[in-house]
């Protein structure tokens, strides 16, 4: 797969958590997003080359989270799991979804709950489900609450599903596409506040 199609799967099955942890890490200043595969790295810094072939130098500090794209079925939503879901809004103000990642307990405690605005016109919605009600054409109604907030979304058979969960920065390696959230610094570099990859789509 292409650097291109590689940028673009990643950055549509990413952008549901990037967004949500730059509203919640960078509430002041606005996130600064590496695209690209890595082609060189220490335990201190990444070197990341983009589609249009510029390498950029991203720092890892002690904080740094390290998190993996795992593909799940529709199947996996059930009462009680934590989700991102990015949506797009109807005419009519119902929600459907495109994106579900499902958290792992250690990312959901650094995620912002609630609903809020993405780019694009999408909606993105963070919170744990109380109900899934499949239909028969492969879809369904999904139920989620959070606070005093209450969100029904729609969910389609073209839906992607992820499970979002803690890695390491040992399943890094030169050619793995990433996504990296993170500050930038007055020398050019970016410091990484997370680093985000899908095996599938290497």
């Amino acid at each position: 797969m292409s650097i291109h199609r590689r940028a673009a799967a990643g950055a549509a099955a990413l952008c549901l958590f990037l967004a949500g942890a730059a509203q919640s890490l960078f509430a002041q200043t606005p996130p600064t997003f590496v695209r690209g595969v890595i082609t060189s790295l220490s335990r201190t810094a990444l070197t990341i080359t983009g589609a249009d072939g510029v390498p950029k130098t991203v720092s890892i500090g002690a904080d740094t989270l390290v998190l993996q794209l795992v593909p799940a079925a529709l199947s996996s939503l059930a009462p009680g799991e934590t989700l991102g879901v990015t949506a797009s809004r109807g005419s009519d103000g119902s929600l459907t979804a495109t994106m579900i990642n499902i958290f792992s307990p250690e990312v959901w405690r650094r995620v912002p709950g609630g609903q809020f605005p993405m780019g694009g016109g999408l909606i993105m919605t963070n919170a744990p489900v109380t109900q899934y009600a499949p239909d028969s054409n492969g879809g369904g109604a999904l139920t989620m609450t959070y606070g005093a907030g209450s969100y029904t979304i729609a969910v389609t058979p073209k839906t992607v599903v992820h499970q979002l969960v803690m890695s390491s920065f040992s399943h890094l390696g030169m050619g793995t596409f990433v996504i990296v959230r993170g500050t930038a610094e007055a020398d050019g570099t970016v410091q990484a506040g997370s680093i985000t990859y899908n095996p599938s789509a290497q």
